[in-house]
């Protein structure tokens, strides 16, 4: 079954637009955090990809493998947020569409120059972006919260391993 993923879905995001319902696609999911448990996901509208964290009370859609790698979904309810100098999604309320597929089109890494202006590369660098103010602050900063512990935790745990 063709599917199309909402064009420009990720450069609308990360420019503030909280209204639509974008359908994109999950590249990757990753477990961070051990007292808390978050995952990580990077979605893809088909040109470009961003990373998102999932809220814990979406946990269960990773679990029971409602949503997984290549899973298609539509984004219901998102914000976009900026953690260690890096934009977001936080996926708030999701719908899978496809629960598993082919990877559809050839997406890159997004990059975000210092003036915010948007361009794409495969290398996976990013740099500082701004966040407007999209209404939705508490759960912004319990976001950036749990995504700052978590990194904390990776960076703690990978130079705990090199010891």
């Amino acid at each position: 079954m063709p599917v199309n993923l909402t064009a420009n879905a990720i450069s609308a995001i990360n420019a503030g637009d909280v209204n639509s319902k974008p359908v994109v696609q999950v590249l990757d999911i990753k477990l961070i955090g051990t007292t808390q448990e978050r995952y990580r996901l990077t979605l893809s509208d088909s040109e470009s990809t961003q990373q998102a964290m999932l809220a814990t009370q979406l946990n269960d859609r990773v679990k029971t493998g409602r949503v997984r790698k290549t899973s298609v979904i539509q984004l219901i309810e998102y914000i976009c947020s900026t953690v260690q100098n890096r934009k977001i999604i936080v996926v708030l309320n999701m719908e899978t569409i496809i629960p598993e597929c082919e990877i559809i089109g050839n997406p890159k890494v997004i990059v975000e120059s210092n003036l915010g202006a948007q361009k794409t590369t495969s290398n996976g660098a990013s740099g500082s972006a701004n966040l407007g103010n999209n209404g939705n602050l508490s759960a912004q900063r319990s976001a950036q919260a749990s995504f700052a512990n978590s990194k904390n935790l990776s960076a703690q745990n990978s130079g705990d391993a090199k010891k």
